[in-house]
């Protein structure tokens, strides 16, 4: 299979969803499939490393106040990254508009920093893991003051909204537990035409210990 994952950086430190897509993209890899891996920003480090799993890494930068994954230094500067992210819910950004073609499937990991329009199933399947809440919360966390409210603020709503009409045409979005697919539609997610999946996250298991050591 022709296997693209697309994921807004591919910098380290990775942090935990980074690190699950170059497992699963490697161990795809492995099984003799065409993967790659297309971002808006990647340092020397990931590409090498995906380079030696055999998995390329193609770079499609996108014009941001600051790099995704990075705080701005105001509120206005996190405005504009949000307001043009949220732009990007609805109107696919240009370096992005070909990423199904020739491709069998694409499997999203995080898109803020891209915009969810990368999501929409055009002319390939597409699949979304969702690593956090990031469907329907800027923060990714849904928290506010330490509590999980039922409802978030009007901004985030309408927002949410925007997201979702991409998400909805989505051919499946992944939930690691139960736990996040429930939070997700506690707050309003409507997968559409999309099918939900609750499918943890798989590791490899640990080496055992050599017999005999302490």
């Amino acid at each position: 299979m022709r296997i693209t994952h697309l994921h807004s950086t591919f910098v380290t430190p990775w942090g935990g969803a980074e690190a699950y897509l170059f497992a699963l993209a490697s161990a795809q890899r492995a099984r003799g499939h065409d993967v790659a891996i297309i971002t808006a920003v990647a340092d020397g480090e990931s590409i090498a490393r995906a380079a030696a799993a055999g998995v390329r890494v193609t770079v499609r930068p996108t014009w941001r106040p600051y790099a995704p994954d990075r705080h701005g230094s105001s509120a206005f500067v996190r405005a504009v990254f949000h307001g043009v992210d949220t732009v990007h819910g609805v109107l696919l950004p240009r370096a992005y508009r070909r990423v199904q073609d020739d491709r069998d499937v694409v499997h999203v990991h995080r898109f803020q920093g891209v915009g969810a329009s990368v999501l929409r199933a055009r002319r390939a399947p597409v699949v979304h893991t969702a690593h956090d809440y990031c469907l329907v919360d800027t923060a990714s966390t849904t928290m506010r003051r330490g509590a999980l409210p039922a409802r978030l603020g009007l901004v985030q709503r309408l927002r949410a909204r925007i997201v979702s009409t991409s998400a909805r045409r989505a051919t499946v979005v992944v939930f690691p537990s139960e736990r996040t697919r429930r939070r997700h539609a506690e707050l309003g997610f409507r997968a559409g035409r999309a099918r939900c999946l609750v499918v943890p996250h798989g590791w490899p298991a640990p080496p055992l210990p050599a017999e005999g050591t302490p």
